[in-house]
């Protein structure tokens, strides 16, 4: 005997809301842990230099690493374009599409939300 009957109870919608409200309740968090950061002091004398130092350090880690993780993102994508789009029928049966662009889409759009930080000061400012 089933609780709730999965096909009349939980819709597409409701599956969909709750990761969607989760990465806004993140977002918000974000923003709350960032301003309490950035008005907390730096400290003072050699504390200084060594959270410059770290903050240089850690800047020039990101920017290589980007170096090298562009060609393997671009693989990625490929190979999600080419496994869904190379099927012989579409994976669901409620759509004609095989989903490669979207999934693609959706790959892509998380890698430049993360890129989208190169800065890499927000990683630092809490050393």
């Amino acid at each position: 005997m089933a609780v709730f009957d999965a096909d009349k109870d939980i819709s597409p919608g409701i599956v969909v809301s709750v990761p969607f409200f989760g990465g806004i309740l993140a977002l918000m968090m974000i923003g709350v842990l960032m301003k309490k950061v950035r008005a907390s002091p730096r400290g003072e004398g050699p504390q200084l230099f060594i959270a410059d130092q770290i903050s240089e350090g850690a800047i020039a880690f990101l920017k290589t690493e980007y170096k090298y993780l562009v060609p393997f993102v671009v693989v990625c994508a490929a190979f999600i374009v080419g496994i869904l789009e190379g099927q012989s029928g579409s994976p669901v049966d409620y759509s004609e599409k095989k989903g490669g662009w979207q999934t693609t889409v959706c790959f892509l759009s998380g890698v430049l939300v993360r890129v989208g930080r190169l800065d890499g000061h927000e990683d630092c400012d809490g050393n």
